[in-house]
């Protein structure tokens, strides 16, 4: 990525997941420091450096909260040369090739405009990466799905669905099954409700959780975030009996 480009990092939070923040917040700003870290959420978090979605209009379910990442913008976002949409349980953490270039080449090899994802038939992935001339080219098709929250309920797994349906009915090319799966760091939502028998390490996964276990502030903040957020909580001792089972 060019020096002079920015980049915006955006998830949206609710509730049950606001122990999630200071962890995102943190990793975020360790790996990409440049980068605008925005984190909204709907209610008081009480993490600070976080932006509070005033004017709250749309249905309380947690799928809503999923949906409205892929729809919502402010004015930081609409002002980035390039925007990656995520979840809050995830950590990130450095790689050989920074984000923005992994899907500046998604693009280009498969002639996609303004985004990076794939089609799955009916849905994308979560992560979602948009340069600055998506917000206009999906403007109609976004503000219809926003309007539509006010009143209707989703379920699991229909917020990647809905942003299918952005990318569709703003007429944008799609390209099917050939996929940039990365989501740039630990998905702690990988080890939520799981065996430990069913989960498996990534190669470099190992060496990341150690150095995040060697990171004080890290673990102060996960300290503090756990005694208050029971799935963090959960995920985390999942994680840890995974890796001192196998790596200690």
């Amino acid at each position: 990525m060019d020096e002079g480009k920015r980049l915006s990092i955006v998830t949206i939070v609710d509730e049950p997941y606001f122990g999630f923040i200071p962890l995102f917040q943190h990793c975020v700003e360790k790996v990409y420091p440049k980068a605008a870290c925005l984190v909204f959420t709907r209610g008081d978090s009480g993490y600070p450096g976080t932006l509070k979605i005033d004017s709250d209009p749309f249905t309380k379910s947690h799928y809503t909260t999923a949906a409205l990442r892929f729809l919502m913008a402010n004015r930081d976002m609409l002002n980035s040369d390039y925007t990656l949409i995520t979840d809050v349980d995830i950590l990130f953490k450095p790689e050989k090739i920074p984000l923005v270039d992994q899907h500046l080449n998604h693009m280009k090899a498969n002639g996609l405009t303004c985004y990076s994802n794939s089609d799955h038939g009916d849905h994308m992935s979560g992560v979602h990466f948009v340069t600055q001339e998506w917000w206009t080219a999906t403007c109609e098709a976004r503000f219809k799905y926003l309007k539509e929250l006010e009143t209707r309920e989703v379920g699991l797994g229909e917020d990647e669905q809905i942003l299918w349906n952005v990318v569709t009915e703003s007429n944008l090319s799609k390209v099917r099954n050939t996929m940039l799966w990365n989501v740039h760091g630990l998905h702690l939502g990988r080890f939520r409700n799981k065996s430990i028998k069913a989960v498996r390490f990534k190669p470099d996964e190992a060496v990341f959780i150690g150095s995040l276990l060697a990171d004080e502030v890290f673990m102060q903040l996960l300290d503090d975030s756990c005694e208050k957020c029971p799935t963090l909580r959960n995920e985390w001792t999942t994680l840890m009996a995974i890796y001192t089972g196998r790596y200690k």
